[in-house]
């Protein structure tokens, strides 16, 4: 009985090891389009204000164009004991169809931590919703459940945009496609 519970033990103990492993590695972000030109910034929200006002046509907001507005627009910091071995590097945001990926990212010495929410938008009693897919820590994937303490960080992030998140949510119709977020403003 001794055998098999030190049995369990270390079996238990090296898939922590490994989740850890694959947690702190890197995803790859190639595919996320980043910052372009940082002297051609478009002021988002300016533009879903425009948009909500005049309802006139759709409106396109590419991947790149986003990143580059969270770049210029949010300035992030680590709060508490962790502040001084961590730093917020950036926020990105990848357009896949029908699912945004949303990343932050740390720095560690140097080690780039990663997390991201799979988010995808829905309608409920006429209005936009929301929903938190799943989650990843690095490159491991892990289900709704386990992102609890990874959502603070987040809730940051949406009252950081509330102005931006709540002009998009207006939107008559929201489509997320392959690198682009597509609204229509028009009843």
């Amino acid at each position: 009985m001794k055998l098999l519970t030190h049995f369990f033990l270390l079996i238990s103990l090296s898939g922590l090891t490994g989740a850890a492993i694959v947690g702190h590695r890197t995803p790859d972000l190639t595919d996320v389009s980043e910052v372009g030109n940082p002297l051609e910034v478009n002021d988002i929200a300016d533009v879903l204000a425009q948009a909500v006002i005049k309802r006139s046509a759709p409106l396109e907001i590419t991947e790149s164009d986003l990143n580059q507005f969270l770049e210029a627009s949010l300035i992030g910091r680590q709060k508490g004991k962790t502040g001084e071995l961590v730093t917020f590097e950036k926020t990105l945001v990848d357009l896949e169809q029908g699912v945004a990926r949303i990343t932050l990212c740390w720095l560690t010495h140097g080690h780039r931590t990663t997390s991201s929410l799979d988010l995808q938008i829905g309608v409920v009693d006429g209005k936009h919703r929301i929903e938190i897919l799943r989650g990843a820590y690095g490159r491991m994937p892990v289900a709704r459940g386990f992102l609890l303490p990874i959502l603070p960080a987040f809730r940051s992030l949406a009252t950081a945009c509330d102005v931006e998140v709540k002009s998009i949510l207006n939107m008559t119709k929201i489509q997320i496609l392959k690198d682009k977020l597509v609204l229509d403003p028009r009843f």
